[in-house]
């Protein structure tokens, strides 16, 4: 009688301890998924804003903008392809052999 009452008492700490856990696991599992989502949705939020930063670098940095700086802040302009000099300079760094 006494082995029976500790195997019935051991079986239904068995089963409780058993749906513990899976409670715990479903609560951890819910948790996760939430944390998934958020990440998710932070990490749509950095592909988007790097798309508009890469929109504005490509805009920046147009050959036309910049020519337009030139020109009209700086006060700069093309030069004359006659105006060009060539200096060569012969064993110096970088130079051929």
């Amino acid at each position: 009688m006494m082995k029976k009452n500790i195997m019935l008492f051991a079986a239904t700490f068995t089963m409780l301890a058993l749906l513990g856990l899976c409670v715990w696991q479903s609560v951890r599992c819910a948790g996760l998924k939430s944390e998934t989502k958020r990440l998710e949705k932070v990490q749509a939020e950095c592909i988007e804003s790097n798309r508009r930063l890469m929109a504005g670098v490509t805009l920046l940095s147009s050959a036309r903008r910049i020519e337009h700086i030139a020109r009209t802040e700086l006060g700069m302009s093309k030069i004359a392809p006659e105006n060009v000099t060539l200096i060569k300079i012969k064993g110096g760094k970088g130079s051929e052999p």
